[in-house]
């Protein structure tokens, strides 16, 4: 898909519900060589009004960094969230037909960019099977086999990473 631009911002409560689109509809294209159907439908089940004041309440939340990705022609198209607080990444979703533009990569960017502005000098995150090889080409590491608890009390098996953000600027 072509778009004439993609412009980048910080996330808003507002955008909570395109946000629960793309991200259901990134984890319903996701393979079920990855996963089992139990477990895509506990870690996205169908977007409801719960699932939209969640995560407004999330996005505009202090300790939460966030950053989406738009087009004129597609409006919100990805998004990247992350807790400074706890050094973790919480979120990467790009749109599926978007997939493969370096939205992801820009949005991660700018999020590392931000925190490490904060004074972090790493992130954590749980990467997905399938996200894993994308999260290794962006400079993260494997710390291990992990799970990540989802709804319903359903686990999904994840992969531990960190990446060192290096020398955080304006820091002493």
């Amino acid at each position: 898909m072509n778009f004439s631009a993609v412009h980048y911002r910080k996330a808003a409560p507002g955008d909570a519900p395109a946000m629960v689109g793309i991200h259901y509809e990134a984890v319903r294209c996701i393979s079920s060589s990855h996963y089992a159907e139990e477990v895509l439908a506990a870690w996205s089940p169908t977007p409801d009004q719960e699932r939209y004041d969640w995560l407004a309440a999330l996005v505009g939340s202090a300790s939460t960094v966030s950053f989406l990705a738009e087009s004129a022609e597609r409006g919100i198209v990805g998004f990247c969230i992350a807790v400074p607080e706890s050094s973790q990444m919480k979120a990467l979703y790009v749109l599926p037909s978007c997939s493969g533009m370096g939205i992801g990569r820009e949005l991660l960017n700018r999020v590392e960019a931000h925190c490490q502005g904060l004074g972090l000098a790493e992130l954590e995150l749980k990467a997905s099977f399938n996200a894993e090889s994308f999260y290794r080409a962006v400079g993260y590491v494997s710390q291990g086999d992990t799970t990540q608890a989802l709804a319903e009390g359903v686990e999904m098996g994840a992969v531990r990473m960190s990446k060192c953000l290096g020398v955080a600027k304006g820091v002493h």
